[in-house]
């Protein structure tokens, strides 16, 4: 058995209700609470009025940031960070799916320190200080994982590219994981960040780094999900599938915290870059038929283990034909969950699949991949996914 390192400073608090425990455990960190989260509706106003109800309970002081994006932007960013330093929060509360903990997560980075979240990405030389602010996430989806990880991504819109910052201060101190509040997600988001937990978990089992730590956490929530997602999708009100989904969500967190993901998150991520309609769960959709075909050759092993999880009749078949059936099973999995999706559906025009093909190999997770990607080889996949039958 290879060496290996696991870590995970977030205390996770998983089950019904838990929200409710909101207001001790951000008393325990601040008692100026600056929560972050997008434009409350009609559907989220009462999930912020118990937040803030608990706050209050607990003698927390509060302000509301409610200007969150999807693919999270620097200018959203900063406009938290203004208000964080005017309202002198000391805890950064991100209540929301990935774009709200991750934008509360680069918030408590900026706030405290010179210039913007863009100067402290991972390859940056300047990194976050102990000055960034205590973070508490409460997730209302199942798909990013970001409630348990050091990652928060941003997309710089004047220069259309999306990085991140990657730095063990931007771990939540505790995150909240209640599955009652993703009981009204609708089915294209469920469908979508549920197959973000997948790619999650599956890249993660792929990767160079891979430990035998992650290796179990990763292939429990890709059972998880093989058997919760499509039932949660047909039907949101299953609670017992919301909470399978939840759990996997979590799990694939923990995984990617401590391995990483590969090639289809770093197509991903510039996709979203480029192209900031698109979702991160429809990104990586749109060209996984193409990246499993590129890579089974070179990962038999955990190609045939993660198609005979989608289809136990493969448990009959040697490694080589498993792996090769599997992409078919991950094809099958996105149709049954309304994920067979095109570029030109996602509305990215063809002159935008340039540069995400010269861009997709700025963030390292290329190289994570059993087999690496040139250029052309990743604006080839992009040009087969651009059509979709």
């Amino acid at each position: 058995m290879k060496s290996f390192d696991y870590f995970q400073p977030t205390e996770i608090r998983f089950g019904r209700r838990r929200l409710l425990e909101v207001g001790q455990v951000a008393a325990r960190c601040g008692k100026r609470c600056l929560i972050v989260s997008v434009k409350v509706d009609q559907v989220f106003a009462p999930l912020f009025e118990r937040v803030k109800q608990c706050l209050q309970e607990a003698g927390v002081e509060f302000a509301h940031f409610e200007g969150v994006v999807p693919n999270p932007t620097t200018d959203s960013v900063t406009a938290g960070a203004k208000l964080a330093r005017r309202f002198g929060a000391d805890v950064v509360l991100g209540v929301g799916g990935g774009s709200s903990m991750d934008t509360a997560k680069a918030i408590a980075v900026e706030a405290t320190h010179p210039g913007t979240s863009w100067d402290y990405l991972y390859y940056r030389e300047t990194q976050p200080t102990k000055r960034t602010l205590p973070i508490i996430a409460v997730s209302t989806t199942s798909g990013t994982g970001s409630q348990v990880t050091q990652v928060a991504a941003v997309t710089n819109s004047s220069l259309k590219t999306k990085s991140a910052i990657y730095n063990p201060l931007v771990f939540p101190r505790v995150c909240i994981v209640d599955p009652e509040l993703v009981r009204t997600v609708p089915p294209h988001i469920t469908a979508s960040t549920g197959f973000d937990v997948f790619c999650h978990a599956f890249e993660s089992y792929l990767h160079v780094n891979a430990s035998p730590y992650a290796d179990t956490l990763a292939l429990e929530a890709i059972r998880l999900v093989a058997k919760y997602l499509p039932i949660v999708v047909a039907d949101g009100s299953n609670m017992e599938a919301r909470e399978a989904m939840a759990w996997a969500d979590t799990l694939a967190g923990l995984c990617i915290a401590n391995a990483g993901v590969t090639l289809p998150h770093g197509i991903g991520m510039t996709i979203g870059g480029q192209c900031p309609q698109v979702m991160h769960g429809e990104a990586l959709a749109v060209t996984y038929p193409e990246f499993t075909r590129f890579t089974y050759p070179h990962a038999l092993r955990q190609f045939a283990t993660m198609g005979r999880i989608l289809n136990p009749a493969l448990e009959k078949e040697s490694d080589e034909a498993a792996a090769e059936r599997a992409c078919e099973e991950v094809d099958i999995l996105l149709k049954k969950i309304g994920m067979w999706l095109s570029l030109r559906g996602l509305g990215v025009a063809e002159a935008d699949i340039v540069a995400i093909a010269d861009n997709s190999r700025v963030l390292p997770d290329y190289k994570n991949n059993p087999r690496i990607a040139s250029r052309d080889e990743i604006y080839e996949m992009l040009v087969s996914s651009y059509e979709r039958t």
